[in-house]
């Protein structure tokens, strides 16, 4: 496979270009992103949209009665001359008045442990999910809902009160069952599985160990069906949501999650809803799941969805979904000998491919070097399935204390993703991959890059669609103890003009004659963000990609001309 040429050989070219400390210290499940307004507003592409960046902290000692300020958005732009920055709180509500438990727990604050944040382009909302904990033990999942980022604390549309520790939330997609169209839902794990501290001879070893929030019409159909029938009509009760609960919290007499929501519409469903919608939870075992990651692929008319699931002792599991089903194709496990602190699906070589045949495994254990399971559902007698033969390790990776977090993104422009890793011991871990010599496919993970940073490295965001600036260029927002930090490429035009005209080489020469065009179909596909929906052919896509890298660099119009 013939890959574009990549001139920025030095990653230490990645720059500190703003920090913004926080109030309390953080968990690796406290950084999210999500699309900013204007991009909203001005109708943007998926892939072609800035984000902005969702920080949650722990509360500070000696501020006990607020958490304003413990939830900040930070939006980025890059100008001619110099990055902007601005920071909102966001003060969530997690009691709304019409929904009281008890009145003396809502005397306390509480802290936020996990938040995971994303815009559904169906519903046309922002969501954002939140596991809380309050200083005396109880424990909170809230999901909130609005059109508007600025309305977003304010509606809160699930409010469910746990039973155990909130670890991680998570989003995906199913197919609804009622209308065949794609539905979000949150998977949230728990410490179900673990005694409580108080009494460790307590057995709550059947719970589930990862919950799913979702539309409730669309995955408990046959409940809503039956208390409908059961009910006269107009006496049904719309101000609260019968509480869905576990079939094994039920057996072990503990308090199921108790859903209450603003409109009876989303919540928690039961445990056998919750399989029949994601046969890959069948598989678990009855173990605390510190870390999920999901990829959805449409491989010519077949919705598929690939599932990694990692435990607090080190085990591993895969899923291959096909989602019309839904139809679990393949599960495949092994064990590691410490906690999974990340998990993420990329593609090494191919970008645009949709098989999950061609998906990479990217696993961090707290303990252990990182490691890549190549291609783990590729029909490969010698490799594959989480085998082995078919793991890659990160040298060095576990040389720096404990391994907490990493992220997979194109940093060096060639095409193909580097693996960023962040330890404990304050240290960024850059690995490029290197290609054997006489096969493009093999070869191994070279640590080309080392960063120290000014605290323990707690969470990263830097692949997918992490345009923070708006510049269709690549930054890493690195979470630390001490704060937030964004990680900016310098000296952008030093090495962007060599870099545009090597691409520009590799275009047909009777296209590369018409590059010029660039500038006035790029400014006019930016200006009408209708008209951007028309990009259909390849050509017109890198047009307007090279325009996006022109535009984004202050002077480099003129070196060009």
């Amino acid at each position: 496979m013939e890959t574009l040429p990549s001139i920025l050989s030095d990653l230490s070219l990645y720059k500190e270009a703003a920090f913004f400390p926080t109030l309390g210290q953080s968990t690796i499940h406290s950084l999210t992103h999500i699309p900013s307004q204007s991009s909203i507003d001005c109708g943007e592409e998926r892939g072609c949209r800035k984000h902005d960046l969702l920080v949650a902290s722990l509360l500070p000692g000696g501020e006990s009665f607020s958490s304003a300020r413990c939830c900040n958005l930070y939006s980025f732009s890059s100008g001619r001359k110099r990055l902007a920055t601005s920071t909102k709180s966001f003060d969530f509500m997690y009691l709304p008045g019409k929904v009281v438990f008890d009145i003396s727990k809502c005397l306390l604050v509480a802290d936020i442990v996990c938040i995971k944040a994303f815009y559904d382009d169906q519903s046309q909302h922002y969501v954002v999910s939140m596991g809380l904990v309050k200083e005396e033990g109880s424990c909170f999942f809230n999901i909130y809902a609005a059109s508007r980022l600025n309305d977003l604390p304010e509606r809160c549309i699930c409010l469910s009160e746990l039973a155990h520790f909130p670890v991680q939330a998570v989003y995906t997609y199913f197919i609804s069952p009622t209308s065949k169209t794609l539905q979000w839902a949150f998977l949230l794990s728990t410490s179900g599985s673990l005694p409580p501290p108080f009494d460790l001879d307590q057995d709550d070893s059947n719970a589930a160990p990862v919950q799913v929030y979702t539309k409730l019409i669309d995955a408990v159909l046959s409940e809503v069906t039956e208390k409908s029938d059961g009910e006269e009509e107009g006496q049904q009760n719309d101000s609260e949501v019968p509480p869905s609960t576990n079939s094994a919290d039920e057996t072990q007499g503990h308090k199921p999650a108790t859903s209450t929501t603003v409109n009876s519409v989303f919540g928690v469903i039961d445990n056998a809803s919750a399989c029949s919608l994601f046969p890959e939870l069948k598989n678990l075992p009855l173990k605390v799941v510190t870390f999920m990651d999901f990829l959805l692929l449409l491989d010519g008319d077949t919705h598929y969805r690939m599932s990694a699931f990692g435990t607090l002792d080190g085990w591993i599991g895969v899923g291959l979904v096909n989602m019309a089903g839904p139809e679990l194709k393949a599960f495949y496990s092994t064990s590691h000998d410490s906690a999974i602190t990340k998990l993420e699906f990329f593609r090494q070589f191919d970008q645009n491919s949709t098989s999950p045949s061609d998906v990479s495994l990217l696993v961090c254990s707290g303990l252990e070097p990182a490691v890549v399971y190549r291609c783990p559902f590729q029909d490969n007698p010698d490799g594959g399935k989480l085998a082995p033969s078919s793991r890659l390790v990160l040298p060095q990776s576990a040389d720096f204390d404990h391994v907490n977090c990493a992220c997979v993104a194109d940093l060096d422009f060639d095409g193909l993703p580097e693996i960023v890793v962040g330890t404990f011991g304050q240290q960024l871990l850059f690995y490029d991959w290197t290609s054997d010599p006489h096969s493009p496919t093999e070869g191994s993970y070279v640590l080309v890059h080392q960063r120290r940073m000014v605290g323990a490295v707690h969470s990263l965001e830097c692949g997918g669609e992490c345009d923070f600036l708006g510049d269709g260029t690549r930054c890493i927002a690195v979470l630390t103890s001490l704060g937030l930090h964004l990680l900016q490429c310098s000296h952008l035009a030093d090495f962007c003009v060599p870099l545009l005209a090597a691409r520009l080489r590799s275009l047909p020469p009777n296209f590369r004659e018409s590059v010029v065009r660039c500038w006035y179909i790029g400014t006019y596909f930016a200006s009408t963000p209708s008209v951007r929906q028309t990009i259909s052919t390849n050509e017109e896509a890198v047009l307007y990609s090279v325009w996006l890298y022109c535009t984004a660099l202050y002077g480099l119009s003129s070196k060009l001309n």
